[in-house]
């Protein structure tokens, strides 16, 4: 920062310790009560009414002069704001009552912030309190109310100089010792760049938002600052929407089906004999069946299963995901010492966190896998032709269904809490989802500011990822009719969209990454906007995965040599750790020129997927070792199936967290493993019944309505043909409870099956099938 500027940050702080002071001073309010509290020990701690009534005198004499001093710089800017009259009429109220100390009022101004202690540190918030200023009430002597305390948001913004280029809160001030105020807050004051004050204002409910946003911007005029409010909130009894009613409907009646499915399997469980064929209203039924979800939820993936790596690797990835939010989403102004967190820019270990935008990246691999290895696997497996719109149609379907899921639940964030701050976040996030949530469903949510997207952090991804599916019909179709020009189209392809990410980058003068510690809030913006949300900046990693799921699908085993894991795992670590540390320089304030910029935000996402490629190559080929064991491990596997439901819902459960604090909240590394933990449990709690309600059910009809006869083997018709006439073999659905005989048909006279076992086969990521095989022997009934 420049001199001047130097200098005005320094006059303010001197001020403002200065008011501090005066606060302290002999006829204070403090002083008041350390004399009153002084009083009753003199009187051994008994209460005397004496003392209360001389403690009640002087505080009228303080409150007096008080209002003295202030009254009329009061008057003058409630008259300049042209409040309404009922505003007017309270505010006197108000005043008059604190010269007379009546107990409402004096709440009232407890009830509003003070100045916060730590600002040198960058502790810039005190919040007031939020629920007693709420219970405030003022009644008429009929009983009524004539007004009740609202709690009203207070920002206030420094008047800074232009922002310096590449400015960086992460930069370190100067070694030297600081002897003055002044050279101390010339290194601090690039916090103002990051955060601003915010306090809470309790004031009577007469005045309405518009009332206090008119005061405030005559205030901002007195004090040469930027000050606003944003909105207001009052003790108001809860009212449930529309939306509220139609999300518990649909909540209630999937409740009744699924207890009615799980009924009927328990029921069908209690035949031991085998069925060959079910209805199709009890095979609905069953896909609803709480026992099966609940069983598949936490059965392990079968040996024969070579991609059940990808469990584990889900799993860890969304821990880091969440993991990274609670770090990102860290609300400075709320925060006590937040110097801490800018101090850890400068750390490479820091990294991880930093560049945890990279987490997404293997979604969109594991993605793009699936959809090249389930379409070109499908065909020959069923009686068809490639059809990869068909895939692309139903996932858009299943996905739907989520999203409207957690939008619904979304709605029900005011109603189960509230705070000081929940405009910052909740409201905005609800008033999107009124404004657009049409654009989520139509999943084109990434091509508008992440500020305007309906739950934000969940509906870009699956817009993305939707639009790459449908981007990847023509690849996948090439790969089928000839896979070397499929694949040579695909590279094609990778390195067009990194082009586009550099040119976009270039043109703008955006971030390599999303950068956190950079102090430019508005190229945040813009990077997350043009590029971060773009499907081209991800159709790296997805595209990878296309490829290596056709490497999968034909490579049935291979064994690696001892020096060819040695390059490929070197490789893999180099370029992991090349994408996440070689933004090093930039999170420190060092960056390097615009050409090699562009260049790391067009590569660092595609060699991070690349790396990710080799992991999951080497533990499907069972060239893994102990990390095959690790990923592939059955503690890893219930995590992995509830991904997507973690992926959708932890954003609300962060939300209510961050937006309900009532107290600043003390920045350390203890502090968020400590939330960070606590969301985790929190949103597997709620993800699990939304998993056995909702996501299950969807992919087992999925399963039941797209399922289709596989095509038979020659070989094994003819083996089949050559069976005894009392062995019978059937195929049915995953979700159809065969393994435990609960399919089972009533025999016909004479006749009893002999349920002998069940092989559980994948035919593609989505649809599994179960070979039961039971044995006829005839016998008389008697």
């Amino acid at each position: 920062m420049n001199t001047n500027a130097s200098s005005k940050f320094g006059l303010y702080f001197v001020l403002l310790l200065l008011l501090f002071e005066k606060c302290r001073s002999a006829d204070s309010t403090l002083f008041l009560w350390r004399k009153f509290m002084a009083e009753l020990m003199e009187e051994k701690h008994s209460f005397n009414l004496g003392n209360i009534s001389n403690f009640e005198t002087e505080m009228r004499i303080v409150m007096k002069e008080l209002m003295n001093s202030t009254l009329p710089v009061l008057v003058d800017i409630v008259n300049a704001a042209s409040v309404s009259n009922d505003c007017t009429k309270s505010l006197i109220k108000y005043a008059f009552d604190l010269i007379n100390v009546r107990s409402w009022a004096m709440r009232m101004l407890d009830a509003t912030s003070k100045l916060p202690s730590g600002i040198l540190e960058g502790t810039l918030s005190e919040l007031g309190a939020f629920d007693q200023c709420l219970d405030i009430e003022l009644p008429y002597k009929n009983g009524s109310f004539q007004f009740q305390g609202q709690y009203c948001g207070l920002e206030i913004n420094r008047i800074l100089p232009h922002l310096p280029a590449n400015f960086n809160v992460g930069i370190k001030g100067t070694k030297k010792p600081m002897s003055s105020i002044g050279d101390y807050v010339k290194k601090m004051g690039s916090i103002f760049f990051y955060t601003e004050f915010r306090f809470g204002v309790c004031v009577p409910s007469k005045c309405s938002l518009t009332d206090m946003q008119r005061i405030a911007g005559q205030v901002a005029k007195k004090i040469q600052m930027e000050v606003s409010i944003k909105e207001c909130y009052k003790k108001d009894p809860i009212v449930f929407e529309t939306i509220h009613i139609a999300v518990l409907s649909v909540l209630s009646v999937l409740l009744a089906i699924s207890i009615g499915g799980s009924c009927l399997e328990y029921q069908l469980n209690k035949d031991s004999f085998p069925q060959e064929e079910q209805s199709n209203t009890k095979k609905i039924f069953l896909c609803f069946s709480l026992i099966s979800n609940y069983k598949h939820l936490i059965a392990s993936s079968e040996k024969s299963d070579k991609l059940k790596v990808l469990q584990g690797i889900k799993a860890l990835t969304i821990a880091w995901v969440m993991f990274g939010h609670n770090y990102a989403w860290t609300n400075f102004p709320l925060a006590r010492k937040p110097k801490l967190l800018t101090d850890a820019y400068q750390k490479l270990e820091f990294g991880l966190v930093l560049n945890s935008w990279l987490s997404v990246e293997p979604f969109f691999l594991i993605n793009g896998l699936f959809a090249s290895y389930a379409a070109l696997k499908i065909v020959p497996v069923f009686k068809r032709k490639l059809f990869v719109p068909l895939y692309t149609i139903r996932r858009y379907l299943r996905i739907l269904m989520l999203l409207l899921l957690t939008v619904g639940l979304g709605f029900f964030m005011p109603v189960v809490s509230s705070g000081p701050f929940w405009y910052d976040v909740v409201d905005q996030e609800l008033e999107n989802c009124r404004q657009n949530w049409w654009i989520s469903v139509l999943f084109l949510s990434n091509w508008i500011s992440m500020k305007k997207i309906c739950i934000s952090t969940a509906s870009w991804f699956i817009s993305t990822d939707i639009q790459l599916h449908v981007i990847s019909i023509i690849p996948i179709f090439i790969l089928y009719k000839s896979r070397k020009f499929g694949v040579f189209f695909i590279v094609c392809l990778i390195f067009a969209c990194n082009m586009a990410i550099a040119v976009v980058t270039f043109q703008r003068n955006l971030l390599p990454f999303v950068q956190m510690s950079c102090a430019d809030k508005q190229k945040i913006q813009d990077t997350i906007d043009y590029v971060h949300l773009r499907p081209y900046t991800h159709a790296g990693p997805f595209f990878v995965g296309v490829i290596l799921g056709v490497i999968i699908l034909h490579i049935k085993s291979i064994k690696l040599t001892k020096m060819q894991n040695v390059l490929g795992w070197t490789g893999s670590i180099l370029l992991a750790l090349t994408a996440l540390y070689g933004a090093h320089d930039w999170n420190i304030g060092n960056p390097h020129g615009p050409l090699l910029t562009s260049v790391f935000a067009s590569m660092h996402r595609t060699t991070f997927a690349m790396s990710v490629a080799w992991v999951v190559f080497v533990c499907v080929t069972r060239n893994g070792g102990p990390v095959d064991m690790l990923l592939s491990s059955t503690m890893l596997a219930p995590a992995g199936k509830l991904t997507f439901m973690i992926f959708m819902l932890h954003s609300l459960i962060f939300w209510v967290r961050k937006a309900t604090v009532r107290e600043r909240l003390y920045v350390s590394h203890y502090n968020l493993l400590y939330d960070y933990i606590g969301n985790i449990v929190f949103t597997i709690m709620i993800s699990i019944p939304c998993y056995l309600l909702v996501e299950a059910p969807i992919v087992n009809l999925d399963s039941l309505l797209f399922s289709e006869k596989k095509k038979e083997d020659p070989e094994n018709q003819e083996k089949k043909e050559h069976l005894p006439g009392n062995i019978v073999i059937h195929n049915y659905p995953h979700n159809t409870p065969a393994a435990t005989g609960s399919i089972a048909k009533p025999c016909s006279s004479g006749t009893q099956n002999i349920f002998i076992g069940c092989l559980e086969t994948e035919a593609n990521n989505a649809n599994y099938y179960k070979t039961v095989i039971h044995i006829k022997s005839n016998y008389k009934n008697r």
